[in-house]
């Protein structure tokens, strides 16, 4: 059963007099109403009040209306979500006796109610996890995402996809779990979820004999991993090393010395096996077999590209959105460079380029201090235009081998020749954090890593003098770009510091509670980036969920003072 009192057993002891619904709503109303507050709000009216009536419900109009024009629901679902939110936040499934004890009705009276349930289970609002029963839900990462950007629910489109649609989102699913391996269950319940949504791709029917297998997360989430890269990115060695991304903990681990030792089950199957190289098995790379290629990759077109870089994507619509404030010279060349990304535009700006005989391409550079947004915006842009990021590590391109990076960095831009050609949409090739390799070339190299360099920045180059589609490059780099790299970015904009205007906004986007006059008196304060101010507002909130406690001015100069004194001992860059 759901904690009543979560944050306040002492009151409960103490025999201290409880808050109505009314002096809550009094309480919660002051400040900026965001979906995050107005579901917190929902909950507490309910369990001040032990009873969902036609009164309370008046009482919380304000918040009920609030979470139905942003999510697109009715007034009664906004109620249930808020207690299956609290729940899922908790990490825990919400299971129907824990409506009926929140909002104070039997299993009878809870009937009145399904209907709310079923419509936001058809919008895919909620979820029934895959070893729960149809008794049990939790909010999904589509609305989870919604709600804490406080933006407007668009449900995601997950049925009548085709593969690279379909290999896209089991991407998404994957990296998922690598950012958070307890997520494992729910990744593996929504790609499910989509195979079974999409059995007019071949390979969807193909895994439905997978359904009365006894095969663990890791074996699973592994076979889907190496199709989604074979089919995305024409992959087929996969080194055993980037699994330790996702197969983590006890579990995992023996999972990949399972694999070591050739006893998994797609391996007893014959669906993978050990990559080879002149002739030599290689225990240290898996691959599809022939068998798996033909059952499960039928019709999909595989480009073998020799590479060596294990890019990123990003997708679009799974990329949450952002407040970001921008100094005005600034904010007025984002915009435009938004506006030139739109693709309608993007298209008719190109055509007339190519018929004036002039690359096609746009390059950008983003540039300034650490902290100032510049890779924050580059996926608000993605966000915004629809278009998906293929992210490119530099330093793995620069750990390789004499001879190595220039084949992986050519095989990015090979890559990404072959995404342009597959989407719609041309995706955001980004170069984070890339002042390595856009720096000043030597004139006359002497050490083999100099002319490594050099012969990438050559590369590069060509790779921009041929680009179709977008690159995006983002460096810390104040005066030492290379002149050859600077003729080739059309767009080039710096980021400085924030303004204490935009601090000050800043502060209030991340910490509402406070008051204006405080946001302001910080932001004259402390000039600190955007990134600082947002690691002062994770802490903020982390002292929320811990105590209870609102933040004051003086806790929030703490804070500030301790993002000062971290910051004289770093030795690398933060980015942002």
């Amino acid at each position: 059963m759901i904690n009543k009192h979560p944050l306040n057993p002492f009151a409960l002891e103490c025999g201290i007099k409880k808050e109505s619904a009314a002096e809550i709503v009094t309480a919660h109303r002051n400040g900026k109403m965001t979906s995050i507050s107005a579901l917190s709000t929902i909950l507490k009216c309910l369990d001040a009040e032990d009873k969902l009536t036609s009164q309370l419900m008046e009482t919380m109009h304000v918040e009920l209306d609030y979470i139905a024009a942003k999510l697109g629901i009715d007034r009664t679902c906004a109620v249930l979500l808020s207690v299956i939110l609290e729940r899922s936040c908790g990490m825990e499934n919400c299971h129907i006796d824990d409506i009926c004890s929140t909002v104070g009705c039997n299993s009878i009276e809870f009937l009145s109610m399904k209907c709310s349930l079923e419509k936001m289970l058809k919008l895919r609002m909620i979820k029934v996890p895959k070893m729960c029963g149809s008794g049990s839900f939790i909010v999904s990462d589509n609305l989870m995402h919604a709600i804490e950007s406080d933006s407007v629910y668009i449900p995601q489109k997950i049925e009548g996809l085709d593969t690279d649609e379909f290999f896209a989102l089991v991407h998404d699913e994957i990296y998922n779990v690598v950012t958070d391996v307890s997520k494992i269950s729910n990744a593996i319940d929504n790609i499910w979820e989509l195979i079974n949504l999409n059995q007019h791709l071949h390979f969807c029917r193909q895994c439905n004999q997978f359904h009365d297998m006894l095969i663990s997360h890791y074996e699973l989430l592994t076979f889907f991993y190496i199709c989604q890269r074979y089919a995305n990115f024409s992959e087929d060695v996969i080194e055993i090393e980037r699994l330790e991304k996702f197969c983590k903990g006890n579990e995992g681990n023996a999972f990949l010395r399972r694999i070591s030792r050739e006893k998994c089950t797609f391996q007893n199957i014959g669906y993978y096996e050990f990559a080879t190289q002149d002739g030599m098995k290689d225990t240290s790379a898996i691959t599809l077999t022939e068998m798996a290629r033909a059952e499960f990759m039928e019709g999909i077109e595989f480009v073998k590209i020799e590479s060596d870089v294990n890019p990123d994507i990003f997708i679009s619509t799974s990329i949450k959105p952002k407040p970001l404030f921008y100094n005005p010279v600034e904010g007025e060349l984002v915009e435009r460079l938004h506006g030139l990304l739109d693709d309608g535009m993007f298209k008719g700006i190109q055509d007339r380029l190519e018929d004036k005989g002039m690359r096609k391409g746009f390059c950008c550079i983003f540039y300034g201090a650490p902290g100032t947004g510049k890779t924050a915006s580059v996926y608000e842009l993605a966000r915004r235009s629809g278009r998906d990021i293929f992210s490119v590590d530099v330093s793995q391109i620069k750990s390789k081998w004499v001879g190595g990076s220039e084949k992986a960095i050519k095989g990015v831009f090979d890559r990404y020749r072959k995404m342009c050609s597959k989407r719609e949409k041309a995706p955001i090739l980004l170069f984070n954090e890339a002042d390595a390799i856009f720096s000043r070339r030597k004139d006359n190299p002497d050490s083999s890593v100099d002319k490594m360099n050099n012969s990438i920045q050559n590369i590069i180059l060509q790779g921009m003098e041929d680009l179709d589609g977008i690159l995006i490059a983002t460096t810390n780099l104040e005066g030492s770009l290379d002149p050859a790299f600077e003729r080739r970015f059309l767009y080039k904009i710096k980021f400085d510091l924030p303004s204490v205007d935009s601090r000050s906004k800043m502060w209030k986007s991340m910490i509402p509670e406070l008051a204006d006059d405080d946001c302001t008196t910080l932001a004259k304060e402390f000039q600190f980036s955007g990134g600082q101010i947002e690691n002062i507002a994770r802490k903020n909130a982390v002292e929320y969920i811990l105590y209870g406690t609102s933040p004051t001015i003086d806790t929030i100069r703490g804070f500030c003072g301790q993002e000062l004194m971290a910051g004289k001992h770093k030795r690398g860059r933060i980015g942002f």
